[in-house]
Order: C-alpha cells, then structure tokens, then sequence
C-alpha cells in the first residue's frame, strides 16, 4: 500500500488527506481559507531548480486542500520594489506590508539545504510559516530524508527516485496543515525534555538562569570554523527551530537581525562589542543574546566500513542587561552515536545529525533546574 501511495499525483495526495481529515466542524466555524505567500526558498544546494520543484509540490498539496497563493508575478514585483534581497526571513513589518498588498494571510519561506539525486536521492529543507498580518512565526518545520531511511528487511523498499522522494517530503510537510490548508501551529513534544544521548558533559549555567522562563531570545549568526561556509546561518536556524519547537522560545527572525546590524553598522561578527551587543538586545526586545561557534558540520567520518557525518557545536546565553555569560554548552556527536542493535538508528545525515545535537543542548540547559 505505502509504494501505491508514492505514485499517486501530488495534488491527489493532497485531495485524499483533506477528505480523509475531520469535516464536522461548519466551514464558517472553520473561517476563510488561507492566503499563502511563497518566498523563494534560500538555496545551498548546486542545482538552481530545486527550490522551484519544492515550492511547486508544496503549493499542489495546499491548493488541493483550498489553500491560494499570490501569483509569483505579484511575489516579484513587490520584492523588486522594496528591495528585499534575503528571502529566508522576513522582518514582521514587511510581513505586514505583504499581507496587505497581496491579501496574504501567511508567509512560507525557508531554506532548501540539500538536494541529491545519486547514488540515492536526498532532501534537507526546513521551512517556516508566520501570520503575515502580525508577523509573529506559527509554525517551524525540518525535513531531512534520504531514500535510504525506507529500506527494510532484505533491504527492500529503499526509493531511488527523486520525485517519489520529493513525494514523502511533501505529505510529511502537509502533516503541519488542516483540512482547509492552514497551518496547524506549534505542536510541543512532551517528551523533548528526556530525549537526550547520555546528557551534555560541557555544560554551565548560573544560579539565576533558568531555561523555563526563556520567553524569546535572539540568535547571532554562529562563527563558522568548520569547512562548509553556509552552516553558521544554518546551524542558528536549527537552533531556532529547536528551541520554538521543543521549549515554545520566541526567536527573533534573523532579517531583523540584519537591520539591527545595519543599524549599528556592523559589518562583521567579530567587530561586535559588549556595548552593541546590549544595544541590540535591547532593540530587539529580548533578554538573552545566543553566540556560539560551528566547529565541524558534515565532515564525514570513518567507523569501521561505515561513513558517518560529525558535527560539533558551542552555544551561550548572554543577558543584555548584565552582558554576562549565564548559560553555555558544547556537543560533539557522530552518526554511530545513536547506532542501536543490528546496526539501527545510526544517523547518516547531517541535518538531522545536527537536530538531535541541538536538541540536546537544549534539554541539558532545561533539565538542570526541571
């Protein structure tokens, strides 16, 4: 049955979830379907097409559910016109202005990470959904599949084929939206808190530092030291995500970072001083700045025959007011960290090899006062 359902067309997949979704409630009750509009997904992969391909299989599944989304003409011209570059985030004013140009009532964007179709077909995208009418984020989403993670016993049933993959990241994706197309929001994982690999062993928080009463924070593009020049920005968007996902933090969007930075000036990283750093803050309406480092990100190690990815990361907590460090904490993980009997759970994709990294970090910092 599942292979059947892989090679039925997108927009039928779609059409089948919104039938096979609860339809007691009235339509009224319900409200008006969605009005979407689709920035063009930051692309970190060598093919320039991929993100279309993404965006268009999304934009099928929602269409069939009674989503609409503003024409990419309508799209093109009002980023022409207001000289917006950067399409992976979005300051709330812009959001605002958008929603009342277009009528959009939301604003997908994100970030297309990998696209690989030999020898076996992947797909890492993340993608982010704001109420365009307040610009306040409402849901958060990564998905990384290999067409290896479907293979079973006998080592049957792994996918060879990019858009049949292309396929299962689509529904999964459409999991995130009702039966009308609109985004289901926040959903918290009651059990992020315990989900971790034998705890963070470099870990400092102080006494007046507890992760529970994080209610936003904002997130400095991470140092990058390792080989891969994109994964500072990347690495804080997984950050992002964990910590909207898994401990309902409020993470300031990275294009108001970049206006605060403009603001002030700054044209590196590295130039940032304490004084900046508690003026940014400050504008930015948080109360504790993220710094860190990316030390290795998709290095592929070798474990015995088998190649795994490596990453390592330091983050820390900085309170504007006192500019003092409260929180920090480092990880180092490989792939076979997670390998289980018979060679399960061992994690072949850096993305994914990333959340759960990040994911740690996190529940660390939480559980020293839970």
């Amino acid at each position: 049955m599942t292979m059947v359902l892989r090679r039925l067309p997108l927009a039928l997949l779609g059409a089948l979830a919104a039938c096979q979704a609860p339809s007691a409630e009235p339509a009224a009750a319900r409200g008006e379907s969605p009005v979407y509009v689709a920035l063009p997904l930051r692309n970190l992969t060598a093919d320039p097409d991929a993100p279309r391909r993404v965006a268009t299989a999304l934009q099928r599944v929602l269409e069939a559910r009674g989503a609409r989304f503003v024409r990419a003409a309508d799209l093109d011209g009002y980023l022409r016109r207001k000289r917006i570059r950067y399409t992976d985030s979005i300051q709330s004013e812009d959001a605002r202005k958008l929603a009342e140009e277009t009528g959009a009532t939301h604003v997908i964007l994100g970030t297309l990470v990998a696209w690989e179709t030999a020898p076996t077909p992947r797909v890492d995208v993340t993608l982010r959904l704001f109420d365009a009418r307040t610009g306040e984020k409402v849901q958060s989403s990564v998905l990384a599949l290999r067409g290896e993670d479907f293979r079973g016993l006998l080592a049957l049933g792994a996918i060879t084929d990019m858009d049949l993959l292309l396929d299962e990241v689509v529904v999964r994706a459409a999991d995130g939206f009702d039966a009308r197309g609109a985004p289901l929001g926040r959903v918290e994982d009651p059990g992020w808190a315990v989900d971790r690999f034998a705890g963070i062993q470099q870990i400092y928080v102080a006494p007046e530092f507890d992760m529970a009463d994080v209610g936003s924070v904002a997130i400095l593009p991470l140092e990058n030291r390792s080989g891969n020049t994109d994964v500072g920005v990347l690495v804080a968007d997984l950050l992002a995500h964990t910590l909207y996902r898994d401990a309902g933090v409020r993470v300031t969007e990275s294009a108001e970072l970049r206006g605060l930075l403009l603001r002030e000036r700054v044209r590196f990283l590295r130039e940032l001083d304490l004084a900046t750093l508690a003026r940014m803050g400050q504008s930015a309406g948080v109360r504790y700045l993220v710094l860190g480092s990316v030390e290795r990100f998709d290095e592929r190690v070798y474990v015995g025959v088998l190649q795994v990815p490596e990453v390592e990361f330091s983050i820390r907590f900085v309170d504007v007011r006192t500019l003092a460090t409260v929180a920090a904490a480092s990880v180092r993980r490989r792939g076979d960290d997670y390998t289980r009997w018979l060679g399960l759970g061992t994690v072949h994709d850096s993305t994914s090899l990333a959340l759960r990294a990040l994911r740690e970090i996190v529940a660390g910092l939480h559980g020293v006062h839970a």
